[in-house]
């Protein structure tokens, strides 16, 4: 397991970071990672909830170009300070067919 908000990959050009939250069921404490390249910065959530942003949101960084939307896409995984913080370009969604009904239509 990672130290919070440690880089664990650097090649001298892109680097990653990984932080999660410490608390909470196996969603909520899913490993998030920072991609960032001189291109900009990937957000990858992992499951990660609401939940989760309190203890995280330390470690997200604003303005970044893509974002892996959280847990497939499920309802009241994201807030609104979610993305006021992290003001996403684009947004990705992970689905396939699966018994949840994720994405969400919202």
């Amino acid at each position: 397991m990672p130290k919070q908000n440690e880089i664990i990959f650097d090649d001298g050009e892109n680097t990653i970071n990984a932080f999660y939250a410490e608390k909470g069921d196996d969603n909520d404490t899913s490993i998030l990672n920072i991609l960032e390249t001189k291109s900009g910065k990937v957000l990858f959530t992992g499951d990660c909830g609401i939940k989760s942003y309190n203890e995280t949101k330390k470690y997200l960084p604003a303005n970044i170009s893509v974002l892996k939307s959280p847990h497939h896409g499920a309802k009241h995984t994201i807030s609104d300070e979610f993305l006021e913080k992290t003001q996403p370009k684009s947004a990705v969604i992970s689905t396939g067919v699966n018994i949840y009904g994720h994405p969400d239509e919202e």
